[in-house]
């Protein structure tokens, strides 16, 4: 499933009655795991985290997003480097 077409996906079933079950993960499992990100749902659905780093260029701030716990996940995973410090 593309970014394209899970919204209008999603919003069919959910006005169908039917239930959305995200079987990638569980958002407050992956806000344990991420203890220094701040994760978030949009009203549409969306997932979002974010973080303070410190990189080779300064402090800078950092946003991933996905529709999937295990999508957003698999982005902080590979931005949570050694090379990045947490503010």
């Amino acid at each position: 499933m593309c970014k394209l077409h899970w919204p209008s996906l999603r919003g069919a079933c959910e006005r169908s009655g039917h239930p959305v079950t995200d079987t990638t993960g569980d958002l407050r499992t992956v806000q344990d795991e991420f203890g220094h990100w701040n994760v978030w749902t949009s009203d549409a659905g969306r997932l979002y985290a974010a973080c303070y780093g410190t990189g080779p260029d300064g402090p800078h701030g950092i946003t991933v997003d996905a529709f999937l716990a295990g999508q957003l996940r698999a982005q902080m995973h590979a931005i949570d480097t050694p090379e990045l410090h947490h503010v």
